[in-house]
């Protein structure tokens, strides 16, 4: 991640309880009518993001 003097970058992760529950955010998130009106903190172009899967679970 290229990042000028002034900019930080910030790691952060959500653990959801299960996929139905991540869906059920998701939806949420993407139908809130508030959602496309709130100013980011943060340029969401640069943003990166991904999903995992558990494949070892001790």
């Amino acid at each position: 991640m290229q990042c000028t003097d002034e900019e930080t970058v910030v790691l952060s992760w959500v653990m959801w309880p299960s996929k139905k529950a991540w869906d059920r955010g998701m939806k949420g998130l993407f139908e809130d009518p508030e959602v496309p009106a709130m100013e980011m903190p943060f340029d969401t172009s640069r943003l990166i993001y991904g999903g995992f899967e558990i494949i070892l679970d001790e």
